[in-house]
């Protein structure tokens, strides 16, 4: 259990799950029906390579967002593209995050998130840009992570 407000920390948990702090090449859909609960965005996600050359990925996400009276639910699906010398690699992911009111009206959070890498025959022979794919997707999902606890921290020290 986390010692966060509930409410706070469904909004957060929303916030993040559009992905606010993404902002090369960002691309917000526009035509949801219902822009309360659900999401669909785009963004490119870059490294700097070992050789100096910086590698990208696009991102394309979909999100939606429950509520009930003590549990938020938000559930994404996101397929990564590799580009330049990613080309060739892909990686699908599909994941959930909910936060649930405790009894003290505190928050609990719970998830879960798979992510299958798939690569084409041509791309698995270079093994290292495989293996900085798939750590480029990692780091992301571990940044989004890091956003949202962070950004609860820092409420949590504002709280009287």
């Amino acid at each position: 259990m986390l010692a966060f407000d509930f409410q706070y920390a469904s909004e957060i948990m929303w916030q993040l799950g559009v992905l606010l702090y993404h902002e090369e090449d960002r691309q917000l859909y526009e035509g949801v029906d219902d822009p309360d609960t659900t999401t669909a965005l785009k963004f490119r996600i870059s490294t700097r390579l070992p050789t100096g050359r910086v590698a990208s990925a696009l991102q394309r996400i979909v999100g939606r967002r429950y509520q009930e009276n003590d549990r938020v639910v938000v559930v994404w699906r996101s397929f990564t593209e590799g580009e330049g010398s990613f080309r060739g690699m892909h990686s699908d992911e599909t994941g959930w995050c909910a936060v649930n009111r405790s009894t003290d009206d505190r928050a609990l959070l719970d998830g879960f998130i798979r992510n299958i890498p798939m690569h084409f025959s041509t791309a698995e022979k270079d093994k290292s840009a495989v293996e900085q794919f798939t750590n480029l997707v990692c780091n992301s999902g571990s940044d989004d992570i890091f956003e949202m606890t962070d950004s609860l921290d820092k409420m949590s020290l504002n709280d009287p």
